[in-house]
């Protein structure tokens, strides 16, 4: 079985569609602060 090769943007939309899909039904301020919460834990590891 052949496999196509994808786009650079391609990939960026795919990724983009996923997040949106894991993510949900969530307002973008709490959103923010998940990222926030994460972003700061990575710092302390």
């Amino acid at each position: 079985m052949k496999q196509e090769k994808i786009t650079l943007s391609q990939l960026e939309g795919f990724l983009f569609k996923s997040a949106d899909i894991l993510r949900g039904k969530i307002d973008a301020s709490e959103f923010k602060g998940q990222i926030d919460d994460l972003l700061s834990h990575q710092e302390r590891v």
